[in-house]
């Protein structure tokens, strides 16, 4: 296969107050002026955290088609519940979605390098936390309910 797959890690921090920092960081990091840098094209790190439902996928999808460009990173992140058990089973499931849509981003956009993370812990923590890490340039998450902003 063509993309990356990380190793499964566990973070177990429950800083929730890093929210507006890494928010900050993002914000600043997608300012660049044209995504040139003294002459240096600066690619982009897209993040998308990703799970089983078809929102998820709608997300990534869009991140795809309307934020990634030639030569940028997607990097799909799928949290695992700090409480869940390793089992034959949830591997199965995990691996498998890991490979479908990671396979499903190369076919759309072959031009963008797709790198996976599974990471166990609190959701928001780590999320941040792999958003600070990895400094992220955009973060995509899914949209739980239909609201006003969307025309």
């Amino acid at each position: 296969m063509s993309w990356e797959r990380g190793g499964e890690r566990t973070k177990k921090k429950g800083r929730e107050e890093q929210a507006s920092a890494c928010y900050a960081h993002a914000c600043a990091s997608e300012r660049r002026e044209g995504g040139k840098k003294e002459g240096v094209v600066m690619r982009k790190r897209v993040m998308v955290v990703i799970d089983r439902t078809a929102r998820a996928k709608h997300a990534m999808m869009w991140a795809l088609t309307h934020v990634a460009n030639k030569g940028d990173v997607m990097t799909l992140l799928h949290v695992l519940p700090p409480h869940c058990s390793a089992s034959a089973h949830r591997e199965e499931e995990t691996s498998h979605l890991i490979n479908s849509l990671g396979s499903m981003c190369k076919a759309m956009r072959p031009q963008v390098r797709v790198e996976a993370l599974v990471i166990q812990g609190p959701k928001l923590a780590t999320v941040l936390g792999q958003v600070k890490k990895l400094d992220a340039s955009v973060l995509v998450l899914k949209q739980s309910k239909p609201t006003s902003l969307c025309w």
